[in-house]
């Protein structure tokens, strides 16, 4: 380990550092810290720090995963962080600001992002002092160590508490084999955020995370993780607009099943399949290891399909394919079920011809169809909150 720089530091087990602790604890702004500290770890690889912050502070916020990690047990870990970068890079260069908030988005946090210099220094005082009094939001500092004489560069790690009237700051080390939980200077952390990111060119900053309110989805979630989906998450975030745009429409005759042939030929219909995925059974959850509502719903499953093959777009679509169930998922579920939903939540570009948009918006009607809307509703905000580019 590497000795910690006292002062400015307060290391976190000293005879000081738990006197500060304890008057934290009194004061309230210490209400986060115990979440954060049953799932406090340490980061795997020297550049994991960002990764190990937001597997932290998501499992501390109770998140659901909604895929396993090992066995039975859905839980975030650092190697399950990849649907913004590659791991391989990450374990090379570590990530960024935005690449760290793009993370907690798409694993199911409301983030917000400011970087050193959009608020000021009391107003950074404020957020962390909400932050800290609350068991429903938690920070995660990006830092250079050099602001608070230590060793190495660029940081990430979660803020477990405040104690105001030192204007202290408890920072949980993710670099746990480096340096010990420790207390500083508010002031000086605000300072070392506004060191530059070399790999940006940009001062760093902070988040403040929340748990997202979701509704279950009944049977489908986006598949973020498989790589071989990519072109999928492609077609519904803008190649669906790109591919309308292009079409020619001079015709009048030009309806709405003829568009959706046109679609279907270009659409990577196996990719769909993996994208549009089927959620975890019931089945896969022994006794204790599934909590109400986080498993599929088996009697509202039923009537999903009903009201999804009941719709002028799937019956578009299964004119178009075969109908046979696809390869990777349920028997009961066919492609066309998959590429039905990819429609449904892809961005569509406008159409020139009046008659084909009206033809188009009765076929993409769904307001009538709760348990179908309410699906969609939860795909779309999971694509929402998908990376398209991020550095």
């Amino acid at each position: 380990m590497r000795q910690l720089a006292v002062p400015p530091a307060v290391p976190f087990s000293s005879a000081e550092g738990r006197a500060i602790f304890k008057d934290a604890l009194a004061e309230g702004s210490l209400e986060g810290f115990f979440e954060l500290i049953e799932q406090f770890s340490t980061q795997d690889e020297p550049a994991f720090c960002g990764l190990s912050s937001i597997a932290m502070v998501l499992n501390a916020l109770a998140i659901d995963p909604r895929r396993r990690w090992k066995g039975v047990w859905r839980w975030f870990h650092e190697y399950m962080l990849d649907c913004c970068r590659p791991i391989a890079q990450i374990k090379h260069d570590g990530i960024n600001l935005s690449q760290a908030a793009c993370l907690a988005r798409c694993n199911g946090a409301i983030v917000d992002m400011w970087r050193h210099g959009e608020e000021d220094e009391e107003a950074f005082r404020e957020r962390v002092h909400a932050s800290c009094s609350s068991t429903s939001q938690h920070m995660i500092v990006s830092y250079s160590r050099r602001g608070l004489s230590q060793t190495g560069d660029g940081h990430f790690s979660p803020v477990g508490g405040y104690h105001a009237e030192q204007d202290l700051v408890l920072v949980l080390d993710t670099a746990r084999f480096k340096y010990p939980p420790h207390w500083v200077p508010l002031s000086l952390l605000y300072a070392a955020m506004a060191a530059v990111d070399a790999s940006t060119g940009s001062v760093r900053g902070y988040l403040v995370l929340q748990r997202l309110p979701q509704p279950d989805s009944v049977l489908f979630t986006l598949n973020i993780r498989d790589r071989a989906s990519k072109a999928a998450q492609d077609f519904a975030q803008s190649g669906l607009q790109r591919l309308i745009a292009g079409l020619v429409d001079t015709s009048c005759s030009l309806d709405a099943p003829a568009i959706v042939g046109y679609i279907i030929k270009a659409l990577p219909i196996e990719e769909a399949a993996k994208f549009v995925s089927v959620r975890q059974s019931n089945a896969g959850c022994v006794s204790g290891g599934c909590s109400d509502g986080l498993c599929r719903q088996q009697d509202s499953e039923d009537q999903l399909l009903k009201e999804l093959q009941a719709t002028p777009l799937h019956q578009a679509v299964a004119a178009h394919l075969d109908g046979k169930p696809a390869s990777s998922q349920h028997d009961d579920i066919t492609l066309a079920d998959h590429a039905a939903l990819l429609l449904l939540i892809s961005s569509w570009g406008p159409l020139a011809n009046v008659q084909a948009r009206a033809q188009l918006k009765d076929m993409l009607d769904i307001s009538k169809m709760e348990i179908v809307e309410a699906e969609v509703q939860y795909l779309r905000r999971q694509l929402h909150n998908l990376p398209s580019g991020i550095d």
